[in-house]
């Protein structure tokens, strides 16, 4: 575990000191800033792959964790948009976004699940490596709000697909296994469920079912 933690560490840390070097470099041999477009480009590189190495570490952090949550009535069409402000997009994926505007609250803690819509996100980005389509729908259904994250990317292996939210599982060749496991323990904690469905060559769809919530608001731990 730890030789992964470190690989997958160290690989967007060297990208991001490369692309500053090279930033520093162009900055240094022009007094007169031209080519702002490349420039630009380094720069949403380096806040990428920040992103990526932040997104391991906070992972590593959460799973297991006994962290209580706080949790209020939400409007989780809110935390959707918020959670893809600060969303970092590869240039070749599409974002669609369809959000029933007549959701009901839910009750739940709202940085918990950003991290879980973020970490599906960053999941699906992942598989689509030439580029495609990530959508991500939220409606209303038996007592619950759910909400499907589906990209167009390579889809996962039938052999595999039991195994995903096992903790340290990866079918990647990066990535600490953790993303997924800790999107089930969030789900559990707010009395949700996280379904898969994939198809090689098609895509993956995420599905989360969260229960609405009572009329009283609440603040409890979980």
């Amino acid at each position: 575990m730890s030789g992964g933690i470190a690989h997958d560490l160290r690989n967007p840390l060297h990208v991001i000191s490369h692309a500053a070097e090279l930033v520093i470099r162009k900055i240094n041999a022009e007094p007169v800033i031209e080519n702002r477009a490349m420039i630009k480009e380094f720069l949403e590189i380096i806040d990428s792959e920040v992103t990526q190495a932040s997104a391991v570490i906070t992972n590593l952090l959460s799973h297991g964790s006994t962290k209580k949550l706080t949790f209020a009535n939400l409007q989780i069409g809110d935390v959707i948009q918020d959670s893809f402000n600060s969303f970092v997009l590869n240039d070749n994926i599409v974002l669609s976004m369809t959000i029933d505007p007549d959701l009901s609250p839910i009750s739940g803690d709202a940085s918990q699940l950003a991290r879980v819509l973020q970490n599906l996100a960053l999941n699906a980005q992942d598989a689509m490596e030439t580029g495609g389509l990530l959508s991500i729908t939220a409606h209303q259904t038996n007592g619950f709000v759910e909400i499907v994250v589906a990209d167009t990317g390579n889809g996962i292996d039938p052999e595999n697909i039991d195994r995903i939210f096992e903790p340290l599982f990866s079918d990647k060749s990066h990535g600490t296994g953790l993303g997924l496991a800790i999107c089930r323990e969030i789900m559990d904690k707010h009395d949700g469920e996280i379904f898969v469905t994939s198809k090689i060559g098609t895509g993956t769809s995420l599905t989360l079912q969260i229960p609405i919530a009572n009329r009283e608001n609440s603040s409890l731990a979980a």
